[in-house]
């Protein structure tokens, strides 16, 4: 009987183990192309009945079974197929063709599904097992004696067997099947692998028991008809191949597909905008000429910004330049570009990092220097920061609750009157309540926040009026979101832009 899609798809799900799936299944797959192969010049494929199928199996088990150890070791298998014609050119195991070694393998490690542990397959003891205690109704033994028989029919289906399961002398399994009648093809229920004593006693009840030899193995090897070594080498090289060609298939595919993600991932995309140039005025008329280069370069950051190249080299050593001062680093602005060459976006990012990051510091160390003048003038600043190191912010919350028991009744319902008048300028009065109550005790600090905030929407403004009178509102949210945090900076810029305008427009 010839294996069929279905049952290849099965033995594969229950006999091999989760981390062989893959390469079983193309195994499989390659098997089914050329067994089709086969089928193209062959007159039929090889049939039995499960009466064949019991005695070929208990006719392996009682011959080649010489260690009675309930399976079929390498060696062992290599002599049932040595016997049966496929490998008479080879000498050992170790000389079989890959197809022989993925069969004993395939069927060696169906132990899995049968309950014989994780490893009975691994190593030089893995066998192929002949003696299994299971229900008819198991898939998995189902699958497993499907496998066998199909393996057992295409080399001894013309083989000249005794008449009756007595036959054989010393058999330690046997199959039975459930439905003795099915003709042909694999068995409805699949059947199951019985101990010695049942085996003995259904071929007792078939035919009265006769005292026989086993079969002599030179019949076997005479009547197994099967073709030169040559056929059997090229149909190995050709399943060889088939496997290889699956594999490609399945993996050049994807590091393709994982090359080209990363290469997306990685890839700086970039917007595509309109370039507007905007040329800068003449310096000379009203500004030192000391200053003419700082001009030229304030009109060159608004422009590279409205134009879109935000990544120019010139704008972001320029604003490197202002930050290293600002932190004081303590390499020099052309040995950090010189290390950051190719990728000055990355230094940029870094050093305005730092810069927040030393903000943040400072503005702690000014609180802390504020609030310990107040609430623990026996202590300086500089000792309770050394005391608190790594833990600053305890130590601010220690002080704020200090300073709040501290602070008289007149001084908070001042701070609250002020952050309420805040709140009405800047339209917060829905959350003013939720302010004052998160900020309970830095009232202070509330008030700080509210003034930077309606000085930044000042400005703002007034950058809105600037663009309105350049005729620049289509680039008015991108100026806006560039200079996030640095209004101030863009209002200083679209001022002298506006004033070289007005210069040009009197010379003119």
């Amino acid at each position: 009987m010839v294996l069929k899609p279905h049952n290849i798809s099965l033995a594969v799900q229950l006999l091999i183990p989760r981390t062989m799936k893959l390469p079983a299944a193309l195994v499989a797959l390659s098997f089914q192309i050329a067994q089709g192969r086969c089928l193209q010049t062959a007159d039929a494929p090889p049939t039995y009945t499960p009466e064949e199928c019991v005695l070929w199996f208990n006719l392996v088990v009682s011959t080649f079974d010489a260690d009675e150890s309930g399976g079929l070791s390498s060696d062992e298998y290599f002599e049932v197929l040595s016997y049966l014609g496929p490998a008479t050119t080879a000498t050992s195991y170790a000389e079989m063709d890959l197809n022989a070694k993925l069969s004993f393998t395939t069927m060696a490690c169906s132990c899995v599904s049968l309950g014989l542990g994780e490893d009975c397959c691994a190593g030089k003891d893995a066998e192929i097992p002949v003696s299994v205690s299971s229900t008819a109704d198991d898939p998995a033994v189902e699958a497993y004696l499907a496998n066998v028989c199909n393996v057992l029919a295409t080399g001894m289906v013309n083989v000249s067997m005794p008449s009756s399961v007595g036959a054989v002398t010393k058999p330690t399994t046997a199959i039975s099947f459930t439905e003795p009648t099915v003709s042909a093809g694999v068995p409805s229920d699949g059947g199951a692998l019985l101990g010695t004593n049942d085996a003995m006693a259904a071929a007792s009840e078939e035919s009265e028991p006769t005292t026989t030899v086993a079969p002599d193995p030179a019949v076997i090897v005479t009547a197994a008809t099967v073709e030169g070594p040559v056929e059997s080498e090229k149909s190995g090289l050709s399943n060889v191949t088939l496997v290889f060609i699956i594999l490609g298939l399945v993996i050049i595919p994807s590091a393709i597909v994982a090359a080209f993600t990363k290469y997306r991932k990685t890839k700086d995309v970039r917007p595509r905008q309109a370039s507007l140039s905007i040329k800068a005025g003449d310096d000379e008329w009203y500004e030192p000429v000391e200053n003419q280069k700082s001009l030229a370069a304030s009109d060159a950051i608004v422009a590279a910004v409205m134009s879109g190249e935000v990544s120019d080299p010139a704008v972001i050593e320029e604003e490197v330049r202002v930050l290293v001062e600002e932190t004081k680093t303590p390499k020099s602005v052309d040995e950090l570009l010189k290390a950051y060459a190719g990728r000055e976006m990355d230094l940029l990012k870094h050093m305005r990092k730092m810069k927040a990051l030393q903000d943040k510091n400072d503005a702690i160390c000014a609180e802390v220097s504020d609030l310990c003048q107040k609430v623990t003038p026996h202590m300086t600043p500089e000792e309770l920061l050394e005391k608190y190191e790594g833990r600053e912010d305890m130590l601010l919350k220690h002080l704020r609750k200090l300073w709040a028991l501290k602070q008289s009744d007149d001084e908070r319902k001042a701070m609250r009157a002020k952050v309420i008048a805040y709140c009405e300028e800047l339209s917060l009065l829905d959350s003013c309540d939720e302010l004052l109550a998160a900020f309970e005790g830095r009232e202070h600090e509330l008030l700080n926040n509210l003034a930077i905030r309606k000085a930044k929407v000042e400005t703002i403004a007034e950058v809105k009026m600037i663009i309105d009178e350049l005729a620049l509102s289509t680039k008015e949210n991108e100026l806006l979101s560039t200079f996030d945090g640095r209004e101030k900076e863009l209002l200083e810029n679209l001022t002298k832009m506006k004033a070289n305008k007005e210069i040009e427009a009197k010379n003119f």
